[in-house]
């Protein structure tokens, strides 16, 4: 019995790596308190796994598939995450709880981001919607169309909204009337869009040809 009990042992540390690269923490987790009263099998990589397990401040369960972003607002104290499962969730940062589930996109969600006064949250998805919403209400206030949108971004003084999409394209909206002020063609997909801190320059990323400065 004891060397069947070594060689389970032995088996499950060897699959901890494979939890951990799957980020599959609560069966990881799982494991190891199966272990913990084990003196007698443990050694020192339980410890290991153990410390890499337990080191974050907060696990934040929620969604169903892959996370493909995250933003935290500006004062800190709620974060936006964004996934294959077509949601937005928004947590608490101080106690990991689930404040609200945003289900308005109908495929993946790939971009989040906060304006700078922390109100509002913006939202990019394969289905073509870029979307703020009220973080207060939850409700949608705006909402735009960019194909297969991947990126979204703020300017500076939350006026604006920026994406970036599938289309090879990067737009630059003014929020208080819906209207589209730039449109910027890449030959490219544009992977990622953010402003300058002034305001007045746009850098887009793109796959193949690299970063791109604008007047914005």
């Amino acid at each position: 019995l004891k060397i069947a009990e070594r060689n389970a042992y032995n088996s499950d540390m060897l699959l901890a790596q494979r939890d951990w690269d799957t980020a599959n923490m609560g069966h990881l987790r799982q494991v190891l308190d199966s272990y913990r009263a084990r003196d007698d099998l443990k050694r020192f990589e339980w410890g290991y796994w153990n410390r890499m397990a337990h080191g974050d401040v907060l696990t934040l369960e929620g969604h169903t598939d892959d996370v493909l972003c995250v933003a935290i607002s500006p004062d800190g104290t709620r974060l936006a995450s964004a996934c294959w499962d077509d949601t937005v969730i928004l947590w608490d940062t101080t106690t990991g709880q689930l404040v609200h589930s945003l289900k308005e996109h109908n495929g993946r969600v790939k971009s989040v981001a906060f304006s700078p006064d922390g109100t509002q949250l913006a939202s990019a998805g394969e289905d073509g919607k870029v979307l703020v919403w009220s973080i207060a209400t939850t409700q949608t206030t705006h909402s735009f169309f960019h194909s297969q949108g991947t990126s979204v971004s703020f300017s500076p003084d939350g006026m604006r909204l920026a994406s970036g999409g599938e289309d090879r394209k990067a737009r630059i909206r003014d929020l208080s009337t819906g209207q589209t002020t730039l449109t910027l063609d890449h030959s490219h997909v544009v992977e990622s869009v953010t402003f300058s801190p002034d305001g007045m320059q746009l850098a887009t990323a793109s796959r193949v040809q690299g970063v791109k400065v604008w007047d914005a």
